[in-house]
């Protein structure tokens, strides 16, 4: 089995297979999850904008994933 798996996710619910999946496959009592989200740069975007933009989506995907 594996002692670390990196699962990219969304902030949809399609992901939760891949999680349970990945843990499934972890090798008992000594691996670990890491999930992943990336948020794309949206070009053009001002820099002001842009700092409170990406913390808004960095809170909501933190409180997406919270109960993994």
């Amino acid at each position: 089995m594996f002692n670390r798996i990196l699962v990219p996710v969304d902030l949809g619910s399609g992901h939760e297979s891949a999680v349970d999946l990945a843990v499934k496959l972890l090798r008992p009592g000594s691996g670990h999850v890491t999930l992943v989200h990336a948020i794309e740069v949206v070009p053009g975007m001002l820099r002001d904008e842009a700092v409170d933009f990406y913390a808004r989506l960095e809170q909501a995907a933190r409180q997406h994933l919270e109960h993994y």
